[in-house]
């Protein structure tokens, strides 16, 4: 995810602060958790990364966009706990605007769903 923050209307420091602070803490976690906690995940490999896989080990599917504000705080916080869980689940992100086949996974954005099929 980029960071780039729109800059239309009202802009509360404090949350956008808070923000870049949980995204450094999810980066420094990443940084020591296991290859495959966190995912990018496409249209082209959404059978492979989430599927195939929820089958062996819970996936939390995170749908995302740019412009989502409450995206940008549950992101970080949900990447810091794949980093701190170390592989007891995977987290796989889509950005619904890239990937927009598979938005419908969810009917609201700003949410998880957990696939798990063992």
């Amino acid at each position: 995810m980029s960071s780039q923050i729109p800059m239309r209307g009202a802009i509360d420091l404090g949350a956008l602060a808070q923000s870049k602070k949980a995204q450094s803490v999810a980066s420094q976690a990443l940084a020591n958790a296991p290859a495959g906690v966190v995912v990018d995940v496409s249209e082209q490999d959404f059978q492979q990364k989430v599927i195939d896989i929820s089958k062996t080990v819970p996936v939390i599917v995170d749908l995302w966009a740019e412009w989502c504000g409450p995206c940008k705080q549950l992101s970080p916080l949900l990447e810091k706990l794949a980093a701190e869980y170390k592989g007891r689940f995977v987290l796989a992100k889509i950005d619904v605007d890239a990937n927009p086949r598979l938005s419908h996974v969810s009917s609201s954005i700003d949410s998880c769903s957990v696939c798990s099929n063992w």
